[in-house]
Protein backbone atom coordinates (compact mmCIF):
# COMPACT_ATOMS: atom_id res chain seq x y z
CA UNK A 1 0.00 0.00 0.00
CA UNK A 2 2.85 2.00 0.74
CA UNK A 3 4.77 3.69 3.83
CA UNK A 4 3.53 5.43 6.97
CA UNK A 5 5.02 7.16 9.86
CA UNK A 6 4.41 5.66 13.08
CA UNK A 7 2.75 7.49 16.02
CA UNK A 8 3.07 5.01 18.73
CA UNK A 9 5.92 3.29 20.04
CA UNK A 10 6.16 -0.35 19.83
CA UNK A 11 8.56 -1.49 21.92
CA UNK A 12 8.30 -5.19 21.75
CA UNK A 13 8.89 -5.20 17.93
CA UNK A 14 11.82 -2.64 18.13
CA UNK A 15 9.68 0.05 16.78
CA UNK A 16 9.27 4.08 18.23
CA UNK A 17 6.81 6.51 17.18
CA UNK A 18 8.19 8.25 14.22
CA UNK A 19 10.06 5.45 12.25
CA UNK A 20 8.77 4.61 8.57
CA UNK A 21 6.98 1.26 7.94
CA UNK A 22 6.21 -0.06 5.19
CA UNK A 23 2.56 -0.68 4.74
CA UNK A 24 0.79 -3.79 2.85
CA UNK A 25 -2.61 -4.67 3.50
CA UNK A 26 -5.86 -2.92 5.42
CA UNK A 27 -8.40 -5.13 7.26
CA UNK A 28 -12.04 -3.02 7.12
CA UNK A 29 -12.93 -6.00 9.46
CA UNK A 30 -10.59 -5.76 12.48
CA UNK A 31 -9.52 -1.94 11.96
CA UNK A 32 -6.15 -2.96 11.42
CA UNK A 33 -2.81 -2.15 9.06
CA UNK A 34 -0.56 -4.88 8.30
CA UNK A 35 3.00 -3.72 8.54
CA UNK A 36 6.38 -4.99 9.14
CA UNK A 37 9.27 -3.59 10.52
CA UNK A 38 11.33 -1.72 7.93
CA UNK A 39 14.07 -4.26 6.05
CA UNK A 40 11.83 -7.06 7.89
CA UNK A 41 9.44 -9.77 6.42
CA UNK A 42 7.36 -11.10 9.01
CA UNK A 43 4.26 -9.10 8.79
CA UNK A 44 2.27 -8.32 12.08
CA UNK A 45 -1.34 -6.32 12.47
CA UNK A 46 -1.52 -2.93 14.50
CA UNK A 47 -4.71 -0.63 14.51
CA UNK A 48 -5.25 2.22 11.98
CA UNK A 49 -4.59 4.93 14.17
CA UNK A 50 -1.12 3.82 15.10
CA UNK A 51 -0.08 5.19 11.60
CA UNK A 52 -0.53 7.65 9.46
CA UNK A 53 -2.78 7.04 6.36
CA UNK A 54 -0.14 4.93 3.58
CA UNK A 55 1.23 6.97 0.76
CA UNK A 56 4.55 6.74 -1.31
CA UNK A 57 8.29 6.72 0.35
CA UNK A 58 8.84 10.32 -1.29
CA UNK A 59 5.51 11.75 0.52
CA UNK A 60 5.90 9.95 3.79
CA UNK A 61 9.32 11.92 4.39
CA UNK A 62 7.37 15.21 4.32
CA UNK A 63 4.96 13.35 6.74
CA UNK A 64 7.69 12.16 8.77
CA UNK A 65 8.95 15.61 9.04
CA UNK A 66 5.79 17.53 10.47
CA UNK A 67 6.41 14.84 14.19
CA UNK A 68 10.20 15.10 14.01
CA UNK A 69 10.19 18.48 16.83
CA UNK A 70 7.91 15.59 19.17
CA UNK A 71 9.36 12.82 18.46
CA UNK A 72 9.54 10.11 21.25
CA UNK A 73 7.74 12.90 23.10
CA UNK A 74 4.89 11.42 25.60
CA UNK A 75 3.20 13.53 28.73
CA UNK A 76 1.67 12.11 31.62
CA UNK A 77 -1.56 13.90 33.11
CA UNK A 78 -1.53 15.65 35.98
CA UNK A 79 -5.23 16.30 36.34
CA UNK A 80 -8.31 14.01 36.26
CA UNK A 81 -10.59 14.96 33.64
CA UNK A 82 -8.52 16.94 31.40
CA UNK A 83 -9.96 17.71 28.28
CA UNK A 84 -9.27 16.60 24.42
CA UNK A 85 -10.79 19.24 22.27
CA UNK A 86 -11.16 19.24 18.58
CA UNK A 87 -9.95 22.41 17.94
CA UNK A 88 -7.22 24.88 19.97
CA UNK A 89 -9.73 26.59 21.59
CA UNK A 90 -10.99 25.91 25.37
CA UNK A 91 -14.58 25.95 24.50
CA UNK A 92 -14.44 23.98 21.51
CA UNK A 93 -15.96 20.74 21.51
CA UNK A 94 -14.43 17.96 23.47
CA UNK A 95 -13.77 15.04 21.97
CA UNK A 96 -12.12 12.58 25.02
CA UNK A 97 -11.48 13.29 28.76
CA UNK A 98 -7.83 12.24 30.24
CA UNK A 99 -7.56 10.54 33.59
CA UNK A 100 -4.73 11.51 35.99
CA UNK A 101 -1.90 9.85 35.18
CA UNK A 102 -2.88 8.60 31.43
CA UNK A 103 -0.45 8.87 29.18
CA UNK A 104 -0.45 10.42 25.74
CA UNK A 105 2.10 11.04 22.60
CA UNK A 106 2.49 14.66 21.81
CA UNK A 107 2.45 14.98 17.97
CA UNK A 108 3.05 18.77 17.43
CA UNK A 109 2.49 22.08 18.26
CA UNK A 110 -0.59 24.10 17.18
CA UNK A 111 -1.44 27.67 17.40
CA UNK A 112 -4.79 28.34 19.35
CA UNK A 113 -6.63 30.22 21.92
CA UNK A 114 -4.42 31.14 25.27
CA UNK A 115 -6.18 29.51 28.08
CA UNK A 116 -6.84 31.77 31.12
CA UNK A 117 -7.24 31.38 35.08
CA UNK A 118 -9.05 34.54 36.02
CA UNK A 119 -7.16 37.50 34.12
CA UNK A 120 -4.11 35.41 33.79
CA UNK A 121 -2.93 33.29 30.40
CA UNK A 122 -1.88 30.41 31.88
CA UNK A 123 2.20 29.01 31.20
CA UNK A 124 1.91 26.91 28.30
CA UNK A 125 0.97 26.07 24.18
CA UNK A 126 -1.75 23.77 23.00
CA UNK A 127 -0.70 20.14 21.59
CA UNK A 128 -2.04 17.89 18.78
CA UNK A 129 -2.07 14.57 21.00
CA UNK A 130 -2.70 10.76 20.69
CA UNK A 131 -4.37 9.17 23.12
CA UNK A 132 -3.91 4.90 23.86
CA UNK A 133 -7.44 4.30 22.06
CA UNK A 134 -6.65 6.44 18.97
CA UNK A 135 -8.17 9.54 19.74
CA UNK A 136 -6.43 12.63 18.19
CA UNK A 137 -7.57 16.20 19.55
CA UNK A 138 -5.85 18.96 20.90
CA UNK A 139 -4.90 19.43 24.89
CA UNK A 140 -3.34 22.77 26.81
CA UNK A 141 0.26 21.45 28.13
CA UNK A 142 -0.31 23.50 31.58
CA UNK A 143 -1.20 20.34 33.03
CA UNK A 144 0.57 17.68 31.21
CA UNK A 145 4.16 16.51 32.47
CA UNK A 146 6.32 16.14 29.34
CA UNK A 147 8.94 12.99 29.16
CA UNK A 148 10.59 10.91 26.28
CA UNK A 149 11.38 7.27 25.56
CA UNK A 150 13.81 5.89 23.88
CA UNK A 151 14.18 1.99 22.04
CA UNK A 152 12.41 -0.47 23.97
CA UNK A 153 10.29 1.88 25.97
CA UNK A 154 12.34 3.28 28.56
CA UNK A 155 12.26 6.81 29.86
CA UNK A 156 14.92 8.85 29.27
CA UNK A 157 14.00 12.55 30.24
CA UNK A 158 11.27 14.31 31.87
CA UNK A 159 9.65 14.14 35.38
CA UNK A 160 8.86 10.48 35.54
CA UNK A 161 10.41 9.14 37.83
CA UNK A 162 11.92 5.58 37.72
CA UNK A 163 10.90 3.66 40.58
CA UNK A 164 13.14 2.68 43.48
CA UNK A 165 13.26 -0.29 45.48
CA UNK A 166 11.85 1.45 47.97
CA UNK A 167 8.77 2.45 46.32
CA UNK A 168 6.77 0.25 48.69
CA UNK A 169 3.53 0.58 46.42
CA UNK A 170 4.68 -0.87 43.62
CA UNK A 171 7.08 -3.70 45.29
CA UNK A 172 3.45 -4.37 47.44
CA UNK A 173 1.95 -5.28 43.93
CA UNK A 174 4.88 -7.46 42.57
CA UNK A 175 4.89 -9.48 45.78
CA UNK A 176 1.45 -10.95 45.14
CA UNK A 177 -0.22 -13.35 42.58
CA UNK A 178 -3.30 -11.67 40.98
CA UNK A 179 -6.32 -12.96 39.97
CA UNK A 180 -9.14 -12.10 37.53
CA UNK A 181 -11.33 -10.03 39.75
CA UNK A 182 -15.06 -13.01 38.85
CA UNK A 183 -12.92 -15.24 41.28
CA UNK A 184 -14.50 -13.40 44.12
CA UNK A 185 -18.43 -13.67 42.86
CA UNK A 186 -17.34 -17.37 42.44
CA UNK A 187 -15.94 -17.77 45.66
CA UNK A 188 -18.73 -16.12 47.62
CA UNK A 189 -21.46 -17.53 45.78
CA UNK A 190 -20.10 -21.17 45.58
CA UNK A 191 -20.50 -21.19 42.24
CA UNK A 192 -17.80 -22.61 40.69
CA UNK A 193 -17.13 -22.26 36.66
CA UNK A 194 -13.91 -24.54 36.22
CA UNK A 195 -13.60 -23.84 32.97
CA UNK A 196 -13.13 -20.35 34.10
CA UNK A 197 -11.26 -20.74 37.16
CA UNK A 198 -7.75 -22.46 37.00
CA UNK A 199 -5.06 -21.61 39.55
CA UNK A 200 -2.50 -20.54 36.33
CA UNK A 201 -4.62 -17.46 35.60
CA UNK A 202 -3.20 -14.81 37.16
CA UNK A 203 -0.92 -12.08 36.47
CA UNK A 204 2.13 -12.27 38.31
CA UNK A 205 5.79 -10.33 38.51
CA UNK A 206 8.55 -12.30 39.12
CA UNK A 207 11.86 -10.15 40.40
CA UNK A 208 13.92 -13.01 40.71
CA UNK A 209 13.69 -13.75 36.94
CA UNK A 210 12.88 -9.90 35.63
CA UNK A 211 9.62 -11.52 33.94
CA UNK A 212 6.03 -10.56 33.97
CA UNK A 213 2.82 -13.30 33.43
CA UNK A 214 -0.09 -12.27 32.16
CA UNK A 215 -2.43 -15.61 31.58
CA UNK A 216 -6.37 -15.69 31.10
CA UNK A 217 -8.18 -17.99 28.77
CA UNK A 218 -7.96 -15.35 25.96
CA UNK A 219 -5.04 -13.87 26.42
CA UNK A 220 -1.17 -14.66 27.21
CA UNK A 221 1.83 -13.36 27.22
CA UNK A 222 5.10 -13.47 29.03
CA UNK A 223 7.61 -10.52 28.87
CA UNK A 224 11.23 -10.04 30.16
CA UNK A 225 11.12 -5.99 32.09
CA UNK A 226 13.61 -4.04 32.52
CA UNK A 227 12.27 -2.27 35.51
CA UNK A 228 8.61 -0.67 36.70
CA UNK A 229 8.41 3.13 36.04
CA UNK A 230 5.80 5.52 37.86
CA UNK A 231 3.83 6.81 34.65
CA UNK A 232 1.17 8.35 36.68
CA UNK A 233 -0.92 8.52 39.76
CA UNK A 234 -0.63 5.12 41.60
CA UNK A 235 0.63 3.68 37.42
CA UNK A 236 3.12 2.15 36.46
CA UNK A 237 5.16 0.65 33.31
CA UNK A 238 7.42 -2.06 32.93
CA UNK A 239 9.68 -1.59 30.61
CA UNK A 240 10.17 -3.19 27.74
CA UNK A 241 7.11 -4.59 27.66
CA UNK A 242 3.07 -3.41 26.45
CA UNK A 243 2.83 -3.75 29.95
CA UNK A 244 1.25 -1.34 32.60
CA UNK A 245 -0.89 -1.20 35.78
CA UNK A 246 -3.03 0.96 37.53
CA UNK A 247 -3.50 0.51 41.56
CA UNK A 248 -7.03 0.50 42.73
CA UNK A 249 -6.07 -0.52 46.11
CA UNK A 250 -4.15 -2.94 48.02
CA UNK A 251 -6.52 -5.56 46.38
CA UNK A 252 -7.19 -4.68 43.07
CA UNK A 253 -5.16 -3.89 40.14
CA UNK A 254 -5.97 -3.00 36.24
CA UNK A 255 -3.61 -4.59 34.25
CA UNK A 256 -3.51 -2.82 30.75
CA UNK A 257 -1.49 -4.80 28.29
CA UNK A 258 -2.09 -4.51 23.82
CA UNK A 259 -4.10 -7.49 22.77
CA UNK A 260 -2.48 -9.24 18.92
CA UNK A 261 -3.87 -6.60 17.26
CA UNK A 262 -2.31 -4.00 18.78
CA UNK A 263 -5.47 -2.48 20.73
CA UNK A 264 -5.05 -1.87 24.18
CA UNK A 265 -7.34 -4.08 26.91
CA UNK A 266 -7.64 -3.55 30.74
CA UNK A 267 -8.23 -6.55 32.97
CA UNK A 268 -9.22 -6.32 36.15
CA UNK A 269 -7.00 -8.16 39.19
CA UNK A 270 -7.78 -9.10 42.87
CA UNK A 271 -5.96 -10.93 45.26
CA UNK A 272 -7.68 -13.85 47.34
CA UNK A 273 -7.13 -14.40 51.16
CA UNK A 274 -4.93 -17.09 52.73
CA UNK A 275 -7.82 -19.39 52.65
CA UNK A 276 -8.96 -19.14 49.16
CA UNK A 277 -6.75 -21.73 47.83
CA UNK A 278 -7.78 -21.81 43.69
CA UNK A 279 -6.61 -25.38 43.04
CA UNK A 280 -8.34 -26.74 46.19
CA UNK A 281 -11.46 -24.59 45.29
CA UNK A 282 -11.53 -26.06 41.68
CA UNK A 283 -10.86 -29.85 43.29
CA UNK A 284 -13.83 -29.66 45.80
CA UNK A 285 -16.00 -28.54 42.79
CA UNK A 286 -14.57 -31.10 41.03
CA UNK A 287 -15.43 -34.08 43.47
CA UNK A 288 -19.22 -31.89 44.06
CA UNK A 289 -19.65 -32.67 40.52
CA UNK A 290 -18.68 -35.91 40.78
CA UNK A 291 -20.62 -36.38 44.11
CA UNK A 292 -23.83 -35.10 42.13
CA UNK A 293 -23.64 -37.54 39.05
CA UNK A 294 -22.64 -40.52 41.39
CA UNK A 295 -25.95 -40.03 43.17
CA UNK A 296 -28.32 -39.89 39.42
CA UNK A 297 -25.94 -43.11 39.00
CA UNK A 298 -26.60 -45.16 41.56
CA UNK A 299 -30.58 -43.80 41.69
CA UNK A 300 -30.77 -45.44 38.24
CA UNK A 301 -28.61 -45.66 35.96
CA UNK A 302 -31.32 -47.30 33.43
CA UNK A 303 -34.69 -45.46 32.62
CA UNK A 304 -37.20 -45.70 30.26
CA UNK A 305 -40.17 -43.52 28.70
CA UNK A 306 -42.52 -45.01 26.28
CA UNK A 307 -42.54 -41.54 23.81
CA UNK A 308 -38.98 -40.23 24.37
CA UNK A 309 -37.16 -43.58 24.35
CA UNK A 310 -34.61 -45.58 26.41
CA UNK A 311 -31.82 -43.29 28.34
CA UNK A 312 -28.63 -45.19 30.41
CA UNK A 313 -25.90 -43.88 32.03
CA UNK A 314 -22.55 -45.60 32.56
CA UNK A 315 -20.37 -45.04 35.17
CA UNK A 316 -17.60 -42.89 33.31
CA UNK A 317 -20.08 -40.39 32.94
CA UNK A 318 -20.97 -41.64 29.23
CA UNK A 319 -24.71 -42.15 27.94
CA UNK A 320 -27.21 -43.87 25.45
CA UNK A 321 -30.47 -42.77 24.59
CA UNK A 322 -32.03 -44.89 21.84
CA UNK A 323 -35.64 -43.83 20.21
CA UNK A 324 -35.44 -40.24 21.27
CA UNK A 325 -36.56 -38.94 17.75
CA UNK A 326 -39.24 -37.27 19.39
CA UNK A 327 -36.71 -34.92 20.44
CA UNK A 328 -35.60 -34.15 16.82
CA UNK A 329 -34.56 -31.79 15.47
CA UNK A 330 -36.44 -29.38 18.02
CA UNK A 331 -34.20 -30.34 21.07
CA UNK A 332 -31.43 -33.16 19.92
CA UNK A 333 -30.29 -32.35 15.96
CA UNK A 334 -31.17 -35.16 13.15
CA UNK A 335 -27.32 -35.57 13.06
CA UNK A 336 -26.81 -37.08 16.51
CA UNK A 337 -26.38 -40.10 17.40
CA UNK A 338 -27.41 -42.76 20.33
CA UNK A 339 -24.53 -41.56 22.64
CA UNK A 340 -22.20 -39.25 24.10
CA UNK A 341 -20.80 -38.34 27.59
CA UNK A 342 -23.06 -36.67 30.82
CA UNK A 343 -21.79 -32.97 31.99
CA UNK A 344 -22.64 -30.93 35.34
CA UNK A 345 -21.36 -27.38 34.60
CA UNK A 346 -23.96 -25.56 35.86
CA UNK A 347 -25.66 -24.16 38.45
CA UNK A 348 -29.87 -23.46 39.26
CA UNK A 349 -30.70 -19.69 40.23
CA UNK A 350 -31.91 -19.88 44.35
CA UNK A 351 -35.53 -18.98 42.97
CA UNK A 352 -35.48 -22.22 41.08
CA UNK A 353 -33.17 -24.52 43.55
CA UNK A 354 -36.16 -25.89 45.53
CA UNK A 355 -37.83 -27.16 41.91
CA UNK A 356 -34.87 -29.38 40.80
CA UNK A 357 -31.75 -31.17 42.05
CA UNK A 358 -29.36 -29.90 39.10
CA UNK A 359 -28.69 -29.54 35.19
CA UNK A 360 -27.20 -32.08 33.31
CA UNK A 361 -25.47 -31.28 30.12
CA UNK A 362 -25.52 -34.07 27.51
CA UNK A 363 -22.73 -33.66 24.60
CA UNK A 364 -24.19 -35.93 21.90
CA UNK A 365 -21.61 -37.37 19.17
CA UNK A 366 -22.18 -36.06 15.84
CA UNK A 367 -23.98 -33.36 17.18
CA UNK A 368 -21.60 -29.89 17.61
CA UNK A 369 -24.12 -28.10 20.38
CA UNK A 370 -24.37 -29.71 23.47
CA UNK A 371 -27.84 -30.07 25.34
CA UNK A 372 -28.58 -29.13 28.79
CA UNK A 373 -31.77 -30.43 30.70
CA UNK A 374 -33.11 -29.32 33.88
CA UNK A 375 -33.63 -32.70 36.33
CA UNK A 376 -35.13 -34.18 39.23
CA UNK A 377 -35.38 -37.55 40.60
CA UNK A 378 -38.90 -38.62 41.98
CA UNK A 379 -40.49 -41.85 43.81
CA UNK A 380 -40.53 -43.82 40.64
CA UNK A 381 -37.77 -42.04 38.03
CA UNK A 382 -36.19 -38.40 36.84
CA UNK A 383 -38.27 -36.01 34.97
CA UNK A 384 -36.11 -33.60 32.93
CA UNK A 385 -37.22 -30.21 31.30
CA UNK A 386 -35.69 -29.21 28.43
CA UNK A 387 -33.40 -25.74 29.20
CA UNK A 388 -32.81 -24.82 25.13
CA UNK A 389 -35.03 -21.58 25.94
CA UNK A 390 -33.40 -21.12 28.99
CA UNK A 391 -32.02 -18.12 30.42
CA UNK A 392 -28.32 -18.24 31.33
CA UNK A 393 -26.10 -15.81 33.15
CA UNK A 394 -22.71 -16.43 33.60
CA UNK A 395 -22.73 -20.34 34.47
CA UNK A 396 -26.43 -20.21 36.12
CA UNK A 397 -29.92 -20.51 34.86
CA UNK A 398 -32.20 -17.77 36.01
CA UNK A 399 -35.45 -18.49 34.04
CA UNK A 400 -36.83 -21.74 32.35
CA UNK A 401 -37.75 -21.40 29.19
CA UNK A 402 -41.10 -21.13 27.78
CA UNK A 403 -42.77 -24.10 26.83
CA UNK A 404 -40.07 -26.60 27.38
CA UNK A 405 -40.49 -30.03 26.56
CA UNK A 406 -40.54 -31.89 29.99
CA UNK A 407 -40.23 -35.61 29.96
CA UNK A 408 -40.92 -38.27 32.12
CA UNK A 409 -38.50 -41.13 33.30
CA UNK A 410 -39.43 -44.34 34.91
CA UNK A 411 -36.23 -46.44 36.58
CA UNK A 412 -35.82 -49.37 34.80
Amino acid sequence: MGHSVLLWDIPERGLQDGDIVPVYIRSNISHTYAISVPEGKERFDIPLWQITEPESRRAVKKTAARYEAYRHQYASVKLDGLPVRADPVNTARQVYRLRKGEIIKLLYKGKGDPVMAGNTALEGDWMRVLTQDGTQGWCFSYNLEQFATEKGGSIVGGEVAVVEEEDVVIQEVISKTWYPDYYRSMIQSHRIDIARMNAAYCFAVDEESEKITLNLPDMHGSWSYAGALKTGNAEYTFTGTPVKIHIRSDTHIVVTCSDEGGRPRDFNFITLGEEDDVAEIVAAERDRRAAEYRALYNFGPNFKSASYGQLSLRDDMSFTWRNNRSLVPSVISQSARNGGTVEISYFIDDSLASQYDGILTFAFEGMKDKVNFLYEMTDNGIRLEDATGAQFEGNTLVRRGISPFIIFFERN
